[in-house]
């Protein structure tokens, strides 16, 4: 497959790896075995291939050990894979996956899958119609990983990079949806935007959520003075 995109390569790789481990429990005597105790092995989100595949492999033979394997146990390697998250991987899992009220039914396939595309790939996005749009019940953490779903879906095109891609319509977002919650800060906002800390991805998740948190507050206070 010579003009097969090497993302997409791994992806499959990734895919007949777990099918092979786990898709069918194997053959083994009616004795009974140890279960095995829980790798601590973790995934916090970096960029770094040989780290994923060692806690992906590591999981695997622990499913594989325990007799984890076969449809009926999927559910039970989704939530213990999970314990095995730190980090953006696990703020992810929880953004995504265990989202209350989130539509898409991961099965650990789709787990896996979807993290290589989210933490390994790195690459130019093309910019789809249709913007995620914040709401009141979404966290700002779950809105960035909304955001950065939307890009993945698309066509890699283009020579800029999908971080900043993704920071811009994160922030365009959350600029509407800030107004939306407390359209008399108009300037409040604005000044805010101009000030708040650059320096990664996590503090920007953590003052926006702080920022939509006041913005809330000085409204509630708004309407009490009007009282």
């Amino acid at each position: 497959m010579p003009d097969e995109p090497k993302a997409a390569i791994h992806l499959e790789k990734y895919r007949g790896l777990i099918r092979h481990m786990v898709g069918e429990q194997p053959v083994h005597s009616s004795a009974p075995r140890p279960f095995p105790q829980l790798p601590s092995v973790y995934y916090d989100g970096t960029n770094d291939i040989p780290a994923f595949n060692n806690w992906l492999h590591t999981l695997l033979l622990y499913f594989r050990t325990s007799m984890m394997c076969g449809e009926e146990n999927d559910d039970l390697r989704v939530s213990t894979a999970a314990k095995c998250l730190k980090g953006m991987a696990r703020d992810w899992f929880f953004a995504r996956v265990a989202a209350p009220g989130f539509s898409i039914p991961y099965k650990f396939e789709g787990v896996v899958v979807e993290m290589a595309r989210v933490f390994l790939a790195s690459r130019p996005w093309q910019v789809l119609p249709g913007r995620p749009k914040y709401t009141p019940r979404t966290t700002a953490r779950a809105f960035y990983f909304q955001i950065q779903h939307w890009y993945e879906m698309g066509v890699a095109t283009g020579e800029e990079q999908g971080d900043s891609h993704i920071e811009k319509a994160f922030l365009l977002g959350m600029r509407e949806a800030m107004l939306e919650v407390n359209p008399a800060e108009g300037e409040f906002i604005k000044d805010w935007f101009r000030v708040y800390d650059r320096s990664s991805v996590e503090s920007m998740l953590t003052q926006t959520q702080n920022m939509l948190a006041t913005l809330e507050a000085r409204k509630y206070e708004a309407e009490e003075d009007l009282i």
